[in-house]
């Protein structure tokens, strides 16, 4: 179940119509489910990205070509024919790898091009998807960047969404490395296995997201939290994928940092 930080849960609020997604991500783990679930759910998907050979085939789905660095293509909003304008977007893109400086992410750049873009159109709804990490002071880059990004969305209808520990599905991403390493042995040594995490299953993702793209009226608030409610230690739920997934059990050996610290 999606929680918010104030618990309150844009999505409780009646949703509107909507009837043309914009995705970007779609490639990826969680972007390709969404764009999934929203075919399912009667919508026409214009998908933005580079590697767009992987999604569904259907009449109601179109790509375009688009990199990072870019500006957005105008056909992208363009009127074709009796499709209906776009009327929301979810971008889920993200690029790993940057020799920029942290400053000057290219995701940064990138979501500051698509929301010029969503804005000079004038689309209604607008989600990016962020991570329960985000802080700015958050430990790792990722964590700081998408912080940065939550804080470029101040117009109505502009809001971040805060995803926890995503599983299942396609073993992909994340979870396709979680799956491996409880399959890996039937003895782990861990780092902090007792680092508190939120699963939440991937269809769950998808579904409260394109239930946020859909609220009728924008919440004040701009930032929730998608997770699962009741948090769990890490090394326990790598135990419950080796059960579930493999059938077998899982041991987890407790590393102290010292001893790790000392042995680098």
């Amino acid at each position: 179940m999606p929680t918010g930080e104030d618990g309150d849960w844009p999505a409780r609020q009646k949703p509107s119509q909507r009837r043309h997604l914009l995705a970007t991500g779609a490639g990826g783990y969680i972007g390709r489910r969404v764009v999934e679930m929203a075919l399912a759910r009667g919508l026409l998907v214009t998908v933005l990205g580079r590697t767009l050979d992987r999604l569904p085939k259907s009449p109601r789905l179109r790509r375009i070509s688009w990199s990072f660095g870019e500006v957005v293509p105008g056909e992208t909003f363009a009127r074709d024919g009796d499709r209906p304008p776009i009327d929301c977007c979810i971008h889920s893109a993200h690029l790993w790898v940057s020799g920029e400086p942290e400053g000057k992410d290219e995701n940064i750049g990138a979501t500051q091009a698509l929301l010029a873009a969503i804005r000079e159109w004038d689309v209604a709804s607008f989600v990016f998807t962020s991570t329960v990490s985000a802080r700015r002071d958050a430990l790792n880059r990722y964590g700081r960047v998408k912080w940065r990004i939550e804080n470029m969305l101040d117009r109505p209808g502009e809001l971040a969404v805060r995803i926890g520990l995503a599983y299942g599905g396609p073993d992909a991403s994340q979870w396709g490395a979680l799956s491996r390493l409880a399959r890996l042995s039937p003895v782990l040594p861990m780092l902090a296995p007792w680092t508190r995490v939120q699963p939440i299953h991937l269809d769950e993702v998808a579904e409260g997201l394109l239930n946020a793209v859909a609220i009728e009226a924008p919440p004040e608030k701009r930032t929730f939290v998608l997770a699962g409610p009741d948090a769990i230690a890490f090394g326990d739920f790598l135990k419950a994928v080796a059960r579930g997934r493999f059938g077998r059990p899982l041991w987890i050996l407790p590393i102290p940092l010292g001893l790790a610290l000392a042995c680098v």
